[in-house]
């Protein structure tokens, strides 16, 4: 299984990678700059701030025109993998934040998402598509008050995808997904389109 950690707290992914390659079993992204993430360096979108907090060093990004964007997947020959984001949404930007998407081309993609309520609240919604078998795990009966840090999970295996908020299961679903062979990564929207992530502040 692959594991992908990403972390950068404010926006903090926690990309937890793993899987049938050699060497690390985990990948780590610590979004603490915007010059070189774990030795990739990103094309910077907007204008996103590396600030402090009590937790270090974390990477803001506004919800409107900022995102990194790599040209590479970590996620890219794993047959099973799990994606891990911790995260701070905030009120006030786009109800649909879209602030992972891993995409080897357009039917073969990884998403994971927020939706924000007009009442301030959160739900997850996580996305799988390969080819002509897809899943949306739409998580709107499990809402979470924006401005608190939260981890979130993105399980793939053997056909069975689900999700997780601050380790509590809230959907599952099958879908069929192969490995990807390539690809790229974006932080805060969409690959090659436009849809904008979580407004941080």
């Amino acid at each position: 299984m692959k594991y992908l950690l990403f972390a950068s707290f404010l926006w903090v992914l926690a990309l937890l990678a793993c899987g049938q390659r050699t060497g690390s079993d985990s990948i780590v992204w610590r979004l603490d700059n915007l010059e070189s993430i774990e030795g990739n360096s990103p094309s910077i979108l907007g204008a996103p701030a590396v600030v402090e907090t009590p937790e270090g060093k974390v990477t803001q990004f506004d919800g409107v025109d900022d995102a990194l964007v790599f040209d590479l997947n970590p996620l890219a020959g794993a047959e099973a993998f799990t994606l891990e984001v911790v995260f701070r949404p905030d009120a006030g930007g786009n109800p649909e934040q879209r602030f992972v998407h891993m995409q080897e081309v357009e039917d073969h993609r990884v998403l994971v998402e927020t939706r924000l309520t007009s009442n301030g609240e959160w739900f997850l919604d996580t996305f799988l598509k390969s080819g002509e078998s897809e899943c949306t795990l739409y998580a709107e009966k499990f809402l979470h008050p924006v401005g608190n840090w939260f981890h979130a999970a993105l399980v793939y295996e053997n056909g069975h995808m689900r999700h997780y908020v601050n380790g509590s299961k809230e959907m599952e679903g099958q879908v069929e997904f192969l490995p990807m062979s390539g690809g790229q990564t974006s932080a805060t929207q969409r690959v090659l389109r436009p849809g904008w992530a979580c407004e941080l502040s």
